[in-house]
């Protein structure tokens, strides 16, 4: 959990921020459940002081069950969890460090819809079957979830907006997704974090030069938020070949120092499963400060 970060005064402690896609629609190894008990999870569920803020993506219900079940007996943190698709979830798992003022559940409707009409259009002129159209026209009905979290940080008095959220994987929704997320974040005040699988590689990858990431990164940078992990800036090296694609965005503050959490640093069960097995998605845990 340590990052070796200095610390930036009694009065105004750092944050510790996961961001982390458990990939339970693609089955991982280890039993949903299971996950409570990653090292991140389990300080948070102790009430440790630098307990970091957790965002899921791509959760099973047995997960959430399991971590609504802790909080109901430990009181040390609170879930708030929406539903992504028929078999998985968001989450966000708050330490006790932040009390949750509002919550609630947005659905990417209107850049969902472009995104569709626009693949349409691509497999119409590559003159795709009546049935791949047809079904490439049933993700209109099923727009990105986009978890919302006012929170107050009992400990700096500080206001915090976060969002959590998964878009879509195909290049032609990806774009469209993200300009109406980031427009909706462009127009919060305040300290704002981003949080989730946002299916953009980060800068430090060959990938992140196609049209419809350049597209993407140029909504964040719009709405004024700053990629607070460690890729993009130094770049980092992940188990088999993977490409990042998660991040963890803020507005309003500083980037202390962050870590993918690759091998060792993330594993679980008794056959020590690290992270390259539990999911084809590495955990980013960052640190950061108010600005």
């Amino acid at each position: 959990m340590q990052l070796g970060v200095p610390s930036i005064g009694p009065a105004r402690p750092p944050l510790r921020i996961l961001t982390y896609n458990t990939a339970a629609r693609s089955g991982p190894r280890a039993p949903q459940a299971d996950f409570a008990e990653l090292a991140p999870l389990r300080a948070v569920v102790a009430g440790a002081p630098d307990a970091p803020l957790v965002a899921l993506q791509e959760t099973g219900d047995a997960l959430k069950a399991r971590l609504e079940q802790l909080a109901k007996a430990r009181g040390t943190f609170t879930v708030r969890w929406s539903r992504m698709t028929v078999n998985s979830g968001l989450l966000l798992v708050v330490p006790r460090r932040f009390a949750v003022e509002s919550s609630g559940t947005d659905r990417l409707w209107r850049g969902n819809a472009r995104g569709v009409w626009s693949r349409l259009k691509d497999m119409w002129r590559a003159r795709k079957s009546f049935k791949e159209l047809a079904l490439a026209a049933c993700a209109a009905f099923v727009p990105p979830a986009v978890q919302r979290l006012a929170l107050r940080d009992r400990v700096t008095g500080e206001r915090v907006t976060v969002f959590n959220t998964h878009v879509s994987s195909k290049a032609q929704l990806t774009a469209p997704q993200l300009e109406q997320l980031m427009a909706t974040v462009g127009r919060v005040p305040g300290k704002v974090l981003v949080l989730g699988d946002l299916n953009t590689p980060t800068t430090d990858t060959v990938e992140a030069d196609r049209p419809e990431f350049r597209r993407s990164r140029a909504a964040m940078a719009k709405a004024g938020l700053r990629d607070l992990g460690p890729t993009g800036v130094a770049g980092v090296s992940l188990p088999g070949r993977r490409v990042n694609i998660d991040y963890v965005l803020g507005k309003g503050f500083k980037a202390l120092g962050g870590e993918m959490q690759t091998g060792d640093r993330l594993s679980l069960g008794p056959a020590r499963l690290n992270a390259g097995a539990l999911s084809d998605h590495v955990a980013e845990l960052d640190v950061v400060a108010y600005d």
